[in-house]
């Protein structure tokens, strides 16, 4: 009896110590180090929409893994440069980095990494930094060259050993540049000293750590451009496919500009150059005549509604009045209220209404019908029946 509880508790020691040695083999392998040598080529992009980018520049811009030559924008590498090894998902970074051997279009990456690998796993390479990030950015092309040139491209794996071998890579920018040539609704250049870029459907990439994607605003602080021309932001954006892109600029006048475009698309690794015309948020809904006529407002709200004829003095009109306002072609009138709601109380039918004899352009804000002051920033509708 004791002979056979001796012999159990052996076994039982025997598992267990199998079972750390186990633990500790797949810890170890878990560890291996891998001298790996590949060929790599970094690749060459035509631009997107616009004028090529060497006219626009004018000098090529090289930094990291980001060139502007000609009309192409490339990826670019230095010899001090790490380019750093994740598997397939991003989920999980390999230790150590590779490095190019030349600063040649097509060279050899050499280095060590650390992890477990096995033939034909599909490895992702990305460099010059492992961490992406598409914030702080300043509205330069010197700046988008120094922070935001990420290039990335994968290689599957051929053989494993003490020395690792994987298919060859090319590289490839993994955002677009956009040139934004900012304009008011004249045509004239609009200086700004910020612009923020949104997807509204939430997915512009902010960052990326490890396959983890941080989605939401680029905000561009322009202050501090050196060399910004009036009315031009470079802006650094990731995976724009079909999006809804709006753009909400700051004016150096100090008003609030605005712009939305449907179905936008910016492919990985292009550059664009597009022009906008930025509507002011600080003007009231306004008419501009083009003909002679007349602009009336049927005011069904509780309160009064306010309008200026080319800027003159202040005309109100009452709750539950109509306002003729007789115009020729150039006059321009903006509206404004403190109400919330514009119809007759529900259920009744009746609401305000704007109709014009003349031709009117219509163009400005209109929350100015809703807040007399600080309509620029005003985004919500508490009122019913709107």
């Amino acid at each position: 009896m004791k002979f056979n509880n001796f012999k159990n508790q052996l076994l039982l020691v025997s598992m267990l110590f199998l079972g750390v040695l186990l633990c500790s083999c797949n810890k170890e392998r878990g560890r291996e180090s891998h001298k790996m040598s590949i060929w790599a080529t970094y690749g060459q992009h035509s631009v997107g929409v616009g004028s090529g980018v060497g006219s626009d520049v004018g000098n090529v811009v090289e930094s990291g893994a980001l060139a502007f030559s000609g009309t192409s924008l490339n990826a670019y590498w230095q010899t001090t440069d790490n380019i750093y090894v994740f598997n397939k998902g991003w989920s999980d970074q390999y230790g150590g980095s590779l490095r190019p051997q030349t600063e040649e279009i097509t060279t050899q990456l050499k280095g060590t990494i650390t992890g477990f690998v096995n033939v034909g796993d599909s490895l992702k390479l990305l460099y010059p930094r492992s961490v992406w990030s598409y914030t702080g950015q300043r509205g330069t092309i010197g700046y988008i060259a120094e922070n935001y040139d990420y290039a990335v491209a994968g290689v599957k794996v051929t053989e494993v050993g003490s020395s690792l071998a994987a298919t060859s890579a090319t590289f490839r920018n993994e955002q677009a540049v956009v040139k934004f040539n900012l304009q008011k609704e004249d045509g004239t250049e609009l200086g700004v000293t910020r612009l923020v870029v949104s997807d509204m459907s939430g997915k512009l990439v902010q960052s990326i750590s490890n396959g983890v994607r941080t989605y939401g605003e680029v905000d561009v602080d322009v202050d501090g451009g050196a060399g910004l021309d009036v009315g031009v932001v470079y802006v650094a954006l990731k995976d724009v496919n079909n999006s809804y892109v709006r753009l909400t600029a700051t004016g150096t006048d100090g008003k609030v500009y605005t712009y939305c475009r449907e179905n936008a698309t910016f492919e990985n690794g292009k550059y664009y150059s597009v022009t906008v015309k930025m509507q002011c948020l600080s003007n009231p809904l306004t008419l501009e005549a083009t003909s002679a006529g007349t602009i009336t407002f049927n005011n069904k709200a509780s309160g009064a509604v306010y309008y200026k004829k080319n800027g003159g003095g202040e005309v109100t009109i009452a709750a539950g009045t109509s306002g003729d306002i007789a115009v020729s072609a150039g006059d321009v009138v903006s509206f404004w209220g403190n109400n919330a709601t514009y119809s007759a109380p529900y259920p009744g039918a009746d609401c305000s209404l704007i109709s014009c004899t003349a031709s009117c352009y219509v163009y400005g804000n209109i929350m100015s019908l809703v807040s007399k002051e600080g309509f620029s920033t005003l985004t919500t509708l508490t009122g019913t029946d709107n």
